[in-house]
């Protein structure tokens, strides 16, 4: 019997679709930014997953240990865990061996970061929202709004008064 080919969790290949819809990766930053799915492990029938997704700003070694004990299938981390190209995985680093527990576990990542920030109605839009709301309650400064960003002006009495 021949060796089939890995395959991901069909629940992560749901979260990861409905992930690029909510938050397409064009719109993300690319000139410095890595956002998508950064990790696909596949399927560890050994250790069957939940259709669980984790939600989380940063995967530290905590946050990759309950996504283990959840037995979660993907985690989704608004910041990604991997910047620049590895050179190598070892387990000297504390981000690698998350990484490396992540991989043997079954467990995918999947990060929005910039593609969030600038999708409309995403944190960028939420952030404005928030401070045009403040900006009401203290007196005015504006919000000055295009496709995909906002930007908050505050005359300079605001600043020093």
């Amino acid at each position: 019997m021949a060796n089939q080919a890995p395959t991901t969790l069909p629940f992560t290949k749901a979260v990861v679709e409905c992930m690029r819809k909510l938050c397409p990766e064009h719109l993300a930053d690319r000139s410095w930014d890595n956002t998508g799915l950064l990790l696909e492990s596949p399927a560890n029938h050994q250790r069957p997953k939940k259709d669980i997704a984790l939600l989380t700003i940063d995967i530290t070694k905590a946050v990759a240990q309950e996504a283990v004990d959840k037995d979660a299938s993907i985690i989704i981390s608004y910041h990604p865990f991997i910047f620049k190209g590895l050179k190598s995985i070892t387990l000297a680093n504390t981000q690698q061996q998350s990484l490396l527990q992540l991989v043997q576990e079954g467990i995918s990542v999947y990060s929005p970061h910039t593609a969030l920030d600038s999708v409309r109605g995403g944190l960028n839009d939420w952030l404005a929202d928030v401070v045009a709301k403040c900006s009401k309650l203290h007196g005015g400064f504006f919000i000055e709004a295009n496709d995909y960003k906002r930007k908050a002006i505050i005359p300079n009495e605001e600043m020093t008064g």
